[in-house]
C-alpha cells in the first residue's frame, strides 16, 4: 500500500507497506529499502528538509538515531512484515525547516480495502484513529521536528479501535520517545550550524 507525502514546501515522497509470508520482523534487503538520508543542509536553507520513512530503532540500535547522509535499516522507505492479525508500521515524517508548514498524508482506499481481512488505520497524534478505507488523505501543520504516526492493520474484520490505544500501540509510545530525542538533536544540529556560520 502507497502513501504521498507533500508539503506546502513543494517536497513530494512516496513510501510503500506491505506484507509477505517470508519476511522477518527485522531488516530484509529482499523486501525492504532504506529511506533517504536525513540532510541537514535544510538548516541553511539547501538540500531537503523532509523525510518520511518507518521507523524501526530496533533494527539498527547504534546507528539507528539522527545521523547525516548515511542510510539505516530503523528507517525504511519500503517496509516489509510477515503477516498476522495484528500488524502495525511506525510512520515518521521528519520536517527540517523553521517555518511551519503543512503537509498531507496521501492514500489510496482501494489500495487499503484490498488487504482483505483486515481493518486499515492511521493513528495521529490526540488519539485520533482514521480509517484508510472511509478516508483518503490527513492534513496536519508540521514545525520543525519529527512528526509520529502509526499505520495499523488488524483483523478479523470488525470496528475500528476504541479512542484508547490498544496495547499493540506500544510501538507509537516507544517512538515517540525516540522522536523527541531526535527533535532535540535536529534542533542542536541547525543551531550549531547557525552559530558556525556567524
Amino acid at each position: 500500500m502507497r502513501f504521498e507525502i507533500e508539503a506546502g514546501t513543494g517536497f513530494q515522497e512516496q513510501i510503500i507497506l506491505g506484507f509477505h509470508e517470508n519476511a522477518t520482523d527485522g531488516f530484509d534487503r529482499r523486501y525492504d529499502q532504506f529511506a533517504q538520508p536525513f540532510d541537514f543542509r535544510a538548516g541553511r536553507g539547501e538540500g531537503f528538509g523532509h523525510v518520511a520513512y518507518f521507523f524501526y530503532p530496533e533494527n539498527d540500535p547504534e546507528s539507528g538515531g539522527l545521523i547525516e547522509n548515511e542510510p539505516s535499516p530503523s528507517r525504511l522507505r519500503i517496509s516489509t512484515v510477515r503477516p498476522r492479525l495484528d500488524m502495525a508500521w511506525p510512520l515518521r515524517i521528519a520536517y527540517l525547516f523553521d517555518q511551519d508548514t503543512q503537509i498531507e498524508i496521501r492514500w489510496n482506499t482501494s489500495e487499503a480495502r484490498g488487504l482483505e481481512g483486515f481493518n486499515v488505520s492511521l493513528h495521529v497524534p490526540l488519539g485520533q484513529w482514521i480509517s484508510l478505507t472511509e478516508e483518503s488523505s490527513h492534513i496536519f501543520n508540521a514545525s520543525l521536528g519529527i512528526h509520529p504516526f502509526l499505520v495499523d492493520a488488524h483483523g478479523p474484520p470488525g470496528s475500528l479501535p476504541a479512542e484508547e490505544p490498544p496495547a499493540s500501540d506500544t510501538l507509537v509510545l516507544v517512538g515517540s520517545f525516540a522522536a523527541y530525542g531526535a527533535v532535540i538533536a535536529i534542533i542542536l544540529g541547525l543551531r550549531w550550524m547557525k552559530r558556525r556560520q556567524a
